[in-house]
């Protein structure tokens, strides 16, 4: 129900997805923190950008994480910054934590996950969600704001 490429769509991607139709959203951009919509072919498609901010690829990139307490307390920050700005009616946000097995799967960097899931757990105002989730709920919600 949504595209997400990884690493570099084609120009014709967004006509591409149009064309073959049924898809809810592309999270191929990497342009922003929050959902918007775009026209394609006379055609509004909702993009859900797949932001590398909260990514665990900087255990790798430089700078990168010293351990995975740094990683924890990236996310932990965003967390309460995306929800301050709720707090003060900027409207919905979305965070997105991109995670892999080969880095955050490893048993001592599992812990920043696990952590995460702890803390964001304790917090009535955040929640997880499926991109499609996402999708669905802002086609649902957008004209609220």
């Amino acid at each position: 129900m949504g595209w997400y490429l990884r690493s570099f769509p084609s120009e014709r991607t967004l006509e591409l997805l149009v064309e073959e139709g049924g898809f809810l959203y592309d999270s191929d951009p990497c342009n922003d923190e929050l959902p918007y919509y775009t026209k394609v072919g006379g055609r509004e498609l909702l993009i859900l950008p797949y932001s590398k901010v909260y990514n665990d690829t900087r255990y790798l990139l430089n700078p990168t994480y010293g351990s995975p307490a740094q990683f924890f307390e990236n996310l932990r920050l965003g967390v309460e910054f995306v929800c301050d700005e709720v707090a003060h009616g900027l409207g919905p946000r979305m965070m997105t934590v991109g995670l892999h097995p080969r880095w955050s799967g490893q048993a001592n960097r599992a812990s920043a996950v696990r952590d995460f899931v702890r803390y964001v757990a304790q917090r009535e105002d955040v929640s997880f969600m499926r991109r499609l989730d996402i999708a669905r709920w802002w086609n649902e919600h957008h004209h609220e704001w």
